[in-house]
């Protein structure tokens, strides 16, 4: 038997403001049988969302934040709590997550020891670079922690700076989505946070993580660097670019 299928996993869930999603999210992850805990970090939610996660008591571990510090906080609080070998996040407003997605996204990582992490997102999402699903070993994560508290929502781009020279492993789940934030909170709201969640920290990161325009492209598409050089090459002589 590979030692990786002897590891135990941890299941970090940041909430905020996810009343909307965060039942079935947590439904799905506590009927799983092959974790070792699942830790809820509330981060200083406004909406009920603390109420629901309460309902779980002790099937999972909660920690409650207040006030809100970012999803880089709480996530870093959840892995200093956990005590697996490998750690899996999970975002709070998955609408439809499966125990097949979770089989999937743990396969790489545990049949192969040569994966040093996972990068899960639903068919079609491009922009992979920014999915909140990951499998990491808690191990490679230390080194990387304070950086992470430090951030609010850019902790994907530091992430990936973070393992870019190791060996990574994207996989699309089929009918996996997302709750819009249109479809958790008010229009003001959602415009508010996907201003914040953008221009106030996820751009800063990129910048400061030294990846080019034509880096960034190549990961979000999955594509190697030079095929893009190609395109780039082709378009200016079509005096499209």
């Amino acid at each position: 038997m590979n030692k990786n299928k002897m590891k135990k996993i941890s299941v970090i869930v940041p909430v905020y403001n996810e009343e909307v999603g965060i039942t079935h999210v947590l439904e799905t992850l506590v009927s799983y049988k092959r974790f070792h805990e699942i830790i809820c970090v509330n981060d200083g939610s406004s909406d009920g969302s603390l109420k629901k996660i309460r309902k779980f008591k002790g099937k999972i571990i909660i920690i409650d934040i207040q006030p809100n510090k970012g999803k880089g906080n709480a996530i870093v609080t959840g892995v200093k709590k956990s005590t697996g070998d490998l750690i899996m996040f999970v975002d709070a407003d998955i609408s439809n997550l499966t125990h097949e997605h979770l089989d999937k996204m743990l396969h790489p990582i545990i049949s192969d020891s040569k994966i040093d992490a996972v990068l899960a997102y639903e068919l079609g999402h491009l922009v992979s670079i920014f999915t909140g699903e990951r499998v990491y070993y808690k191990k490679d994560l230390i080194p990387v922690l304070d950086e992470i508290q430090h951030s609010k929502f850019g902790m994907e781009v530091i992430l990936n700076k973070a393992f870019r020279k190791k060996k990574v492993k994207r996989i699309r789940l089929k009918n996996m989505g997302h709750l819009e934030k249109k479809e958790k909170h008010d229009a003001k709201i959602a415009k508010k946070e996907y201003f914040d969640q953008w221009f106030g920290d996820v751009f800063k990161q990129i910048l400061k993580s030294g990846i080019t325009p034509r880096q960034f492209l190549a990961m979000a598409i999955e594509t190697p660097i030079w095929q893009v050089t190609q395109w780039k090459k082709e378009f200016r002589k079509r005096g499209k670019v």
